[in-house]
């Protein structure tokens, strides 16, 4: 079973989110954006050697979900996720 990332830590641009309950960040852009997205949250923050992994992706308007399988190559990401 699969469960949303809630809270997780998002940046587009010079603004940050976090992701709500079900996982969803309602981002406000009009065109394909760049967004970061870090392994911590509200309340969590996971270091890798003082290092948080990060991976950056484009979000699109009509996209409503951003594959995680970059995040999958880190070992705390696995260890996290699957």
């Amino acid at each position: 079973m699969r469960h949303p990332l809630t809270n997780l830590k998002i940046v587009e641009g010079a603004t940050t989110y976090n992701t709500d309950a079900v996982g969803f960040i309602g981002l406000t852009n009009s065109t394909p954006t760049s967004v970061t997205f870090s392994l911590e949250g509200l309340w969590s923050k996971v270091d890798t050697g003082s290092i948080t992994p990060t991976f950056t992706a484009t979000a699109n308007l009509e996209q409503t979900h951003i594959p995680l399988m970059q995040m999958q190559t880190s070992e705390s990401f696995r260890h996290i996720i699957m």
